[in-house]
């Protein structure tokens, strides 16, 4: 899966990350602070997340340091930095890049299960459905892949506009034969993710998980405005 992101993400990105099995993964105090009534499942998977956040901040020559939460529990990075970060039941991985390089970093990861048929009406817009068939010819199951490809979304746009979205704010176009998407927010109340309102991303499936990221440079094409 490591090697799979760093074929999907630009260069300037740092990631890291594998499995979360039963190692110790040691926290900085201003981290363990946020995990004061979390359940042992939740603190081990914080952990993990936060000392792959650390090692992706080496690859990039940062200092290691604490990785507080905020108010909405999203990671407050270094001065300088944009991140994400991202969890299943066995891996979790983190991408962190220069701040000057990227306006924005999504990245979510999930096993490649099918979506509960429940929630398919909630996450999945009439037009996306519409085009699933493509999708699911290729083995991937089509309301899986646009939850974790809105996820990446939405943890990309959180951060620079403070504004919550739901799944039918986002109308994802997916590209099976190059692994990208384009995902526009459609809902026109909700703000613009630095002047641009369709932002393009990539996927992948491999060990039992998909994997969307989002990675937006400073100098992007304006032909997504």
């Amino acid at each position: 899966m490591l090697n799979l992101l760093k074929n999907l993400l630009p260069q300037g990105v740092a990631v890291a990350g594998g499995p979360i099995g039963r190692r110790e993964f040691p926290g900085f105090e201003v981290e363990e602070q946020a995990l004061a009534r979390a359940v042992p499942k939740r603190t081990h998977e914080f952990r993990a997340g936060r000392a792959y956040a650390r090692a992706a901040l080496s690859i990039l020559g940062t200092e290691s340091c604490g990785i507080p939460v905020g108010e909405h529990r999203e990671p407050i990075w270094p001065l300088g930095i944009v991140g994400s970060i991202t969890h299943s039941n066995r891996l979790s991985f983190a991408i962190v890049a220069r701040s000057r390089d990227f306006r924005a970093l999504g990245i979510d990861i999930e096993g490649d299960t099918a979506l509960d048929p429940d929630l398919i009406a909630l996450v999945c817009r009439p037009e996306e459905r519409a085009r699933a068939g493509a999708c699911d010819q290729d083995r991937m199951d089509t309301g899986k892949l646009l939850f974790v490809i809105k996820e990446a979304f939405y943890k990309s746009y959180f951060p620079v506009t403070g504004t919550f979205l739901e799944f039918q704010d986002v109308s994802v176009t997916i590209d099976m034969h190059d692994q990208s998407f384009h995902a526009e927010l459609v809902q026109l109340s909700k703000p613009s993710l630095a002047g641009y309102r369709v932002i393009q991303g990539r996927f992948g499936n491999n060990c039992g998980h998909m994997v969307a990221v989002v990675a937006m440079p400073v100098q992007q094409s304006t032909a997504s405005r």
